[in-house]
């Protein structure tokens, strides 16, 4: 896309860091109030992930998000990337 503006940088992980990508569908994720999710919520989720393997991250940082939604229709994908560095 050559209208965007891209950087690069570069990261370095320490073993039991976890590195968590997630597309806006996450912190956009709406209630039925019309309330959304976002990334502080996102955050405070993640960090009660401390020391569990990747599949369950994703598992407790999608019931969080689907609990907040509570049923409300969604218009975004939610993707998530999960890295635990070793």
């Amino acid at each position: 896309m050559p209208e965007c503006a891209y950087e690069q940088a570069e990261l370095f992980l320490a073993p039991g860091d976890l590195l968590v990508i997630y597309t806006d569908g996450f912190s956009e994720a709406m209630s039925p109030n019309l309330e959304e999710w976002g990334e502080e919520r996102l955050i405070e989720t993640v960090a009660t992930c401390c020391g569990l393997p990747a599949r369950d991250t994703i598992a407790r940082i999608m019931q969080s998000a689907d609990s907040f939604a509570a049923g409300a229709p969604q218009s975004d994908d939610m993707t998530l990337v999960i890295l635990r560095a070793l």
